[in-house]
């Protein structure tokens, strides 16, 4: 793996545990490394990095822990054994250590920003017809992303127009907001296109 970034390693619970520190990290791998993990774990892992490495490193150590016992237990358990080691594998090579992303992606961004990257990449290669609808400001919601111009704010929406950002709302604003007149408005500025909210949900602790 190459170097990690630094982003995101103050927000660990525990600053006294460096390795922790350095595992919350999002790290670059190469594409087959990356493909190698399982996806639903490399999201949990952008999710709630500190909860997912701190999950990880204890179902390894149960695992671990479990395997040596059974090693000089008496009598033998060879299958009980054989199966927990498989499982030790198995775990090592779904899991990544902690957040990774591909080459295809920036260095220096959030965790939970890789995330909703790979959220709006996937919805891209659906073939329904709202995302048809929607390709012009999915593509620019991503342009933004990735180049650091949106971020990740827990408590506000950005609306898209056409591929445009025409406004940036707390959700106690959006709550109040005038869609008709809006609406009209961007139509006439930029013509007829499809309103695109785009929000992050709270990452969701895993511990």
């Amino acid at each position: 793996m190459q170097a990690r970034q630094s982003a995101a390693a103050s927000q660990v619970s525990d600053p006294g545990d460096a390795a922790l520190q350095q595992e919350i990290i999002p790290c670059r791998v190469d594409q087959a490394t990356f493909d190698g993990y399982k996806q639903v774990f490399r999201m949990e892992a952008m999710l709630d990095p500190e909860g997912y490495v701190k999950l990880r490193r204890a179902r390894i150590h149960e695992l671990e822990e479990t395997i040596d016992m059974l090693e000089t237990a008496t009598p033998p358990q060879p299958i009980r054994l054989s199966g927990l080691q498989s499982t030790l594998e198995w775990v090592r090579k779904s899991m990544p250590p902690g957040p990774i992303y591909p080459p295809s992606e920036p260095a220096g961004l959030d965790p939970i920003i890789y995330y909703r990257l790979a959220c709006l990449l996937a919805s891209l290669e659906t073939p329904i017809p709202f995302v048809e609808a929607n390709k012009t400001n999915i593509n620019a919601v991503i342009d933004a992303y990735r180049h650091g111009e949106l971020k990740f704010h827990p408590n506000r929406v950005t609306f898209w127009w056409n591929g445009t950002l025409v406004e940036d709302l707390s959700y106690e604003e959006e709550g109040n907001f005038d869609y008709k007149e809006a609406i009209a408005r961007w139509t006439e500025t930029y013509g007829e296109g499809r309103l695109w909210k785009e929000r992050i949900s709270p990452p969701r602790k895993q511990l």
